[in-house]
């Protein structure tokens, strides 16, 4: 856990998934159901007891495994791709002195704070203008969730339990991704399991003989989406925790999140540091430049979101998707650039 690893700028991701409004219940460890389709991977699921809301976007079926000789499942692009080609995202605090560094579309333009999952072009950069505030916290937050999902995506066959320690080490000490969880659909559509950290380390190291898939390549599907999955959902978590955006504090999932760390609304958490640090090979007593965003050490504690984003109940669940169909389709919107 305490392992740092220097990794070059390599990085460069995308993101796929098709996420819905769920109801969600702690659970044991169990088989995922497969997906309907591809399209269908689910993402943004919810990562606690009660009901969570996310918006949607049209990724799901951009993407498959290309197992390898030994087996890892290494992402692929599917005929359905908007895109040429793709590749990890492109991040590396060195390229920039701290507040100088802003993440990106592909045609260069910044991209601001939104509940919206990164998606192929998505890069960190270097900025002649300062960056500060939540934009800043955006940067930070993206320098821990590119590298996770470039190697997880790109290099699962490089990642060794040290590695894996230090990728997650962020998730693990804000309380994001620790358990199992199920879920079903609005509408009993379709049930699966959202995984947690240990579990998707069993996925990525043995993709064809883990109890998610029956083996590579014909089950392989089943495998990028419960990754997929672990990766935006945890990131959301983990943004909700870094970025005291107001777009992002009213979403149920950031409202779950944050309330279980006690912070106020101008409140970001400083659970990440240790992970940031440990990603970067950076020493332990670091210093982390944050800005002018208020960076607390916040109040864990689960009874602190009793009543918070739970006990709804299904309808009013399959409700609040109906609600959600409009931003979805605003979510679409960026698909492709």
């Amino acid at each position: 856990p305490g392992a740092t690893h220097s990794r070059p700028a390599r990085h460069r991701l995308l993101k796929t998934s098709f996420s819905v409004n769920v109801v969600t219940v702690r659970t044991a460890r169990m088989p995922m159901i497969p997906m309907v389709a591809a399209a269908a991977a689910l993402a943004f699921v919810v990562a606690c007891s009660g009901v969570q809301t996310a918006s949607a976007s049209e990724n799901g079926a951009y993407y498959k495994c290309l197992p390898l000789t030994d087996d890892y499942c290494v992402f692929q692009k599917t005929e359905e791709a908007p895109w040429s080609e793709i590749g990890p995202h492109e991040v590396d605090p060195a390229m920039g002195d701290a507040l100088h560094r802003k993440v990106v579309k592909s045609d260069g333009s910044s991209l601001m704070p939104s509940p919206k999952p990164w998606t192929q072009g998505d890069d960190v950069a270097e900025s002649t203008a300062e960056v500060n505030g939540n934009d800043w916290m955006w940067t930070l937050a993206a320098e821990i969730g590119f590298p996770l999902r470039n190697d997880v995506m790109y290099s699962p066959a490089d990642i060794d339990a040290d590695r894996w320690a230090a990728l997650t080490m962020a998730f693990n000490d804000c309380h994001v991704k620790q358990e199992d969880e199920e879920f079903t659909l609005p509408g009993g559509s379709a049930t699966g399991t959202a995984y947690s950290v240990d579990h998707v380390w069993e996925i990525i190291q043995d993709p064809a003989g883990n109890d998610v898939s029956t083996g590579c390549p014909a089950a392989c599907g089943e495998v990028h989406n419960a990754v997929l999955q672990f990766l935006e959902e945890g990131v959301v978590d983990l943004v909700c925790l870094m970025v005291p955006a107001s777009n992002l504090r009213a979403m149920d999932r950031c409202v779950h999140m944050r309330a279980l760390w006690a912070l106020a609304d101008d409140e970001a958490a400083d659970c990440w540091m240790a992970g940031y640090r440990a990603i970067w090979g950076l020493d332990g007593e670091a210093e982390i430049e944050t800005g002018t965003v208020k960076v607390v050490a916040g109040d864990y504690d689960e009874d602190n979101s009793s009543g918070v984003g739970g006990g709804a109940s299904t309808a009013a669940v399959s409700a609040g998707a109906l609600a959600l169909a409009a931003v979805a389709a605003a979510v679409v919107g960026r698909r492709g650039v």
